[in-house]
């Protein structure tokens, strides 16, 4: 491989991990409780980076995590829904201050922290 072709190489992997699907802080406003997940998906633009369902003390509940764009950091943000419908989001400590305790619970299972 020349060296030219590993530049190369090397500028389109660094291109392609900047350019990761973002939402602007601007979007959340549109969000709603109660929103399905086409809807969100039609209103932000782009769908989920990862989807992950878990069960916490019976209930399912589908995390959809995204990345926002906070000023020149990005930073994970998720969608938690149940039974198809949007019940919270917000960024990672955003859900561990949450008052339900299964989203409290359903974030750590999901960042293993």
């Amino acid at each position: 491989m020349s060296r030219r072709h590993l530049l190369l190489g090397l500028a389109a992997l660094a291109t392609g991990c900047a350019m990761t699907p973002a939402i602007r802080h601007d979007q959340l406003s549109l969000l709603s409780k109660g929103q399905t997940p086409a809807q969100v998906q039609a209103l932000l633009g782009l769908p989920p980076l990862a989807q992950r369902s878990l069960t916490v003390e019976g209930r399912t509940l589908d995390l959809h995590r995204y990345v926002l764009m906070t000023g020149s950091q990005p930073e994970v943000y998720v969608l938690a829904y149940e039974w198809g419908r949007l019940l919270y989001w917000g960024s990672i400590p955003e859900f561990k201050r949450q008052a339900d305790p299964d989203l409290v619970r359903a974030i750590t299972m999901m960042v293993g922290v």
